[in-house]
């Protein structure tokens, strides 16, 4: 399983950015930014998870909506 899964998964949206609502404040963050603290943050140990973004992805799917509601919830949860 490799370290830097979202890093190398988000790589085609390195110039952009996601406006992330964090209890009530909406936050702008960079793509890569937030692919380094998913993968650095060990939240998605699951190969069937990420195995889910990478199926999303060769579907034609939304990959890029799921990784943000993916990012809002762990933003928003209670440590």
């Amino acid at each position: 399983m490799s370290k830097t899964f979202f890093q190398d998964f988000m790589k085609t949206h390195e110039n952009e950015v996601l406006v992330i609502p964090i209890r009530g404040t909406y936050c702008i963050y960079e793509i890569p930014r937030l692919a380094k603290m998913m993968d650095d943050s060990g939240v998605i140990k699951s190969e069937e998870i990420r195995q889910m973004y990478l199926d999303v992805k060769e579907l034609g799917g939304n990959y890029k909506y799921a990784f943000h509601l993916l990012v809002t919830t762990y933003l928003n949860m209670d440590r």
